[in-house]
């Protein structure tokens, strides 16, 4: 096991990730009016390293259909930085520590964890690009629920959980453009993803109304979701992803821009509070 590889192209990127989603919940909480209980860090650290156990699940599964071709450096497996026996301890090792840690500091946060972990496993063998973009989504807002349950120590309202939900599509979009390869317009063209911005669409109004509850929300809300997308209309246009080199500069150009994102979101999440 190449143990600097692990620690700085998986766990802190996916940790950048993870903080990123955080203050997006601080962000929607604070427009609705809510004040994070900062003890919340803990819970989010033990939920953290319990799902961390799905990258290694996911790679052992995926290994070698990622060998054929280019993978990002969180790949370790498959890019022979690791190997299957030292994979299947550390994700075994995780789930197993993490989700009794988890679930007896709160035993709420430590189900919704469980269930992520669970569905995120089970993505891994679904091979419909329906069901899977599908799996993602709750997946997604299983993540958001979570941190939601570890700050706020309950499950989001109905208001959260539609722009929650919104993010959670908008990133599946993202996350398509990357899969199918092909730029965002190619990708709403097939029907079992037009359906994705269709829910979009309709989440955009409950999101809409609440980003406009504070003059920060539009701001710091569409500014961050341009952020996102825009790069990833983009790099699927400007390079091949088929190419190992251009692969990873996207990869730690994407790890940068998710921690910008997060400072961004953070940073409205504040000016709303104080």
């Amino acid at each position: 096991m190449d143990w600097k590889a692990l620690l700085g192209s998986l766990v802190l990127p996916k940790l950048v990730l993870k903080v990123q989603m955080l203050a997006f919940v601080l962000f929607v909480a604070a427009l609705l009016g809510h004040a994070p209980d900062w003890s919340g860090v803990l819970g989010f650290l033990f939920f953290f390293v319990t799902y961390l156990s799905t990258y290694f699940y996911n790679d052992l599964v995926d290994v070698n259909d990622d060998k054929k071709k280019a993978v990002y450096p969180a790949k370790l497996l498959a890019r022979g930085w690791a190997t299957q026996e030292e994979y299947l301890f550390i994700a075994v090792n995780l789930f197993a520590a993490g989700t009794l840690i988890t679930a007896l500091y709160n035993p709420l946060l430590g189900i919704v964890t469980f269930l992520a972990v669970f569905l995120n496993n089970v993505r891994s063998h679904v091979r419909g690009v329906l069901l899977r973009q599908l799996l993602l989504v709750i997946v997604e807002y299983l993540n958001f629920v979570a941190i939601w349950v570890s700050f706020y120590g309950r499950f989001p309202e109905m208001l959260a959980s539609a722009v929650l939900l919104e993010y959670c599509f908008l990133y599946t979009l993202g996350h398509l453009v990357y899969k199918i390869r092909k730029p965002l317009r190619s990708v709403l063209m097939r029907p079992d993803c037009g359906v994705f911005a269709a829910l979009s669409v309709i989440l955009a109004v409950p999101t809409l109304y609440v980003l406009f509850r504070h003059w920060a929300g539009p701001v710091f809300g569409v500014g961050g979701a341009l952020l996102y997308i825009l790069p990833q209309q983009l790099r699927v246009r400007r390079g091949d992803l088929n190419d190992q080199a251009f692969v990873d500069r996207i990869f730690w150009q994407h790890s940068a821009l998710m921690g910008i994102t997060g400072l961004w979101y953070l940073a409205g999440a504040l000016i709303i509070l104080l």
